[in-house]
């Protein structure tokens, strides 16, 4: 369940960060790209703030169960 919990939430998660950091931008917060985006090749990239979020989400329906 957990493994399908993450995945589902993945893509939610990705759109997310994108709105924050969106808002963020707007109020005037400028974090550097690599905090939204780590390319580990030309055609794979890893979002570490999604990464996390869903991490913590996970990690909290588990604790529920």
């Amino acid at each position: 369940m957990s493994f399908e919990y993450g995945l589902s939430s993945a893509l939610n998660a990705v759109g997310f960060i994108h709105t924050m950091k969106e808002v963020l931008y707007q109020i005037g917060i400028n974090l550097p790209a690599s905090i939204f985006s780590y390319d580990i090749t030309d055609f794979v990239q890893i979002n570490p703030l999604a990464c996390l979020l869903v991490l913590a989400l996970t990690l909290i329906m588990l604790e529920g169960i």
